[in-house]
């Protein structure tokens, strides 16, 4: 996906928006697909050990997020813009894994995930439509939120980690 963005970007600078997009996205599908029972062929011997549930969802929540940062800023300085703005992707990413994980202690992660994608691009959509431009989500106000956005959510992740996941049975 991120290869696809980087070919288009270098192709017509309109299409810089698609890898901006897209690369928060990244690590949530990486979230999906690394935790569960219907994509982990080992769940159920996982499951009996000290290691499972919540620890496990943030060990491997972390390998993917930093996996995908480093893919997507590997392939950042290959876009044809200015470095603030090929970098306008990492806060962004922060807060929809950090959204992702605090919709974990309701939903199951998989529901979670597409929850939080669906909002970023939701979002994106509607701050670009009401600011005029697809770069009103990447300003420096709207990082800032961003950030904050992410802080916040940790601390609410990390304050009702024990509820991680709710459709893990235990």
């Amino acid at each position: 996906m991120l290869a696809f963005g980087v070919l288009a970007a270098r192709q017509t600078a309109e299409a810089l928006p698609f890898f901006l997009v897209a690369a928060p996205v990244l690590p949530l599908a990486g979230i999906a697909a690394a935790y569960g029972p219907r994509v982990d062929p080992v769940h159920e011997l996982l499951a009996a050990t000290p290691l499972s549930g919540p620890r496990l969802l943030l060990v491997r929540s972390t390998a993917v997020l930093t996996v995908a940062f480093v893919l997507a800023g590997l392939a950042s300085p290959l876009l044809p813009a200015p470095p603030g703005l090929s970098a306008a992707w990492l806060l962004p990413a922060l807060a929809a894994t950090s959204g992702c994980l605090a919709l974990s202690t309701r939903l199951s992660v998989p529901a979670a995930a597409l929850t939080a994608g669906g909002l970023w691009l939701a979002g994106v959509a509607v701050a670009a439509e009401a600011g005029g431009g697809w770069r009103v989500p990447f300003q420096p106000g709207a990082q800032l939120l961003y950030g904050c956005a992410a802080a916040l959510l940790a601390v609410l992740v990390y304050r009702r980690r024990d509820r991680l996941d709710p459709g893990e049975t235990r």
